[in-house]
């Protein structure tokens, strides 16, 4: 079930992690990715979460450690892939 909700999408096709990546919630976005949730989802103009945090998180602290995680689910997807 939060999986399927985690992946609900607005009227500008953005995900609950798209939301979370516009407030800077890192809490949130650690909670929405180790859910599952597509790290990789396309909204409006096909920005990604990871482009969202780049562009709109005003804090250098706390956009760091967003990307640190964003990086790190990245590259244990990458890893799982090709495992796979």
């Amino acid at each position: 079930l939060f999986l399927f909700i985690s992946e609900q999408k607005d009227k500008r096709c953005f995900a609950p992690l798209h939301c979370a990546s516009l407030t800077g919630n890192a809490d949130c976005i650690s909670t929405l990715l180790d859910g599952g949730s597509e790290v990789n989802s396309r909204g409006f103009a096909g920005a990604t979460a990871l482009h969202i945090t780049v562009s709109t998180t005003g804090h250098n602290i706390l956009r760091f450690s967003i990307l640190t995680y964003y990086i790190s689910v990245l590259i244990r997807t990458i890893l799982l892939t090709k495992n796979a």
